[in-house]
């Protein structure tokens, strides 16, 4: 159990022991009483800080305000009677790092204490101000005396910052302060230059949107998998070359649009989602899709264009509540037959792929209303997908040698 010992009574030990009758003992005492930045010592200091001393650990913790720099602070330090300490009371110490003293008393014993410093955690208006300065060349028209609430771009809600929008602002960097803002709800980059994402934001427990679409990312911090109230993910027209296992932690995202990245493959985790709708359109280096998308059995709409797949998974037949499919411009030469069990399924989009048939079981696609095959090898369609283009009134494209039956 954690003690920490009153100065006054520390003293009062002290005095007690000067006083002493028996002068041939030399004291064993070897403590450390004060440990204090004063301000007057000090030129980064507006006022003291003083230390909080565990005899017990034989620790001393000091906070200092955020942004203060700790690489020469000169301490005041007050230890036992007859003890000495190095590094010297008064001497200007870089405290960035666990520093620690050795105290030593006048019979010889020594102990060592370690000193560390850090800063206070920064406000909202701190962490807002770091990333205004870190993008000298961006375009926010604020005047930095103003109140936050009046910044372009920032709405504050109970005195926290809910959300910050700066679309096409210049912004090239993003400050790794921003896990400080932890009341943040909606977050949108969307059309800067950013080249990378703090691993930080996975502190943002509360943020639901997140738009950092059209930058520069060529990668997504693992951290990305503790937004745990994260509902839409738009990373639209980046570099991303893969996603993170993590993003399977995501329990409360309904909406990923990764449209015009580089990715190879998507995780298996994505199969962990509960996902509404989902976009990989224009992929280009995207050769398959995981059977595990199956489990998304509440997508509505899934965007596979202009990708390079060859196949669809088997267990499209599991998405059920699939109303949008989107699979041109691939290089499909077959659809699976399970397609038919997709009941909901309104809008069909297969032009552009290398298919020469379609399979029966789109006949039962009982919803179906608009169906896109065109720039296929397609000549013949099955009866039961005409029977059912004639009684949906199905708005279909196709080639002119596609006939039915």
């Amino acid at each position: 159990m954690k003690y920490y010992i009153p100065t006054w009574f520390l003293l009062f030990f002290i005095l007690a022991a000067c006083n002493s009758d028996d002068d041939t003992v030399l004291s064993d005492a070897n403590v450390i009483v004060s440990f204090d930045f004063f301000a007057s010592d000090n030129e980064v200091l507006l006022e003291n800080s003083i230390g909080e001393i565990d005899l017990e650990e034989r620790t001393i913790q000091l906070e200092l305000p955020f942004g203060v720099a700790t690489e020469n602070l000169v301490p005041r330090i007050m230890v036992s009677s007859d003890a000495k300490i190095s590094p010297a009371s008064d001497s200007p110490i870089d405290f960035s790092e666990p520093v620690v003293y050795t105290v030593t008393a006048a019979s010889g014993n020594s102990v060592d204490y370690t000193v560390v410093v850090r800063n206070a955690s920064p406000t909202d208006r701190e962490v807002l101000l770091t990333w205004y300065n870190l993008n000298p060349e961006n375009t926010l028209s604020w005047d930095l005396k103003d109140a936050t609430e009046n910044w372009e771009g920032v709405k504050v809600e109970d005195g926290r910052v809910s959300s910050v929008s700066f679309p096409e602002k210049g912004m090239t960097l993003v400050t790794p302060l921003l896990q400080y803002l932890d009341a943040l709800k909606s977050l949108n980059l969307r059309d800067n230059v950013i080249q990378e994402l703090p691993e930080g934001l996975g502190a943002l427990k509360k943020l639901e949107a997140l738009n950092v679409s059209s930058n520069e990312l060529r990668a997504i911090p693992s951290g990305l998998g503790s937004l745990e109230a994260l509902r839409f993910l738009n990373l639209r027209n980046n570099q991303i070359e893969a996603l993170p296992t993590t993003i399977g932690s995501l329990a409360q995202l309904m909406e990923i649009n990764l449209d015009f990245n580089r990715l190879e493959e998507l995780p298996a985790e994505i199969g962990s989602l509960d996902l509404i709708s989902l976009s990989v359109y224009g992929n280009r280096n995207l050769t398959t899709l995981p059977e595990e998308l199956g489990n998304n059995v509440r997508l509505m709409n899934l965007n596979v264009g202009w990708c390079n797949l060859s196949s669809l998974p088997n267990r499209l037949e599991d998405l059920i509540s699939l109303v949008e499919l989107n699979a041109s411009e691939n290089q499909l030469s077959e659809i699976p037959e399970g397609i038919g069990n997709l009941k909901a399924l309104k809008r069909v989009m297969l032009q552009k792929n290398e298919l020469i048939a379609l399979p029966d079981a789109m006949g039962e696609l009982s919803s179906l209303l608009v169906l896109e095959i065109q720039e296929n090898n397609i000549t013949t369609l099955p009866a039961a997908l005409c029977k059912r283009i004639t009684e949906n009134n199905v708005v279909l494209n196709k080639d002119p040698e596609a006939q039915c039956e």
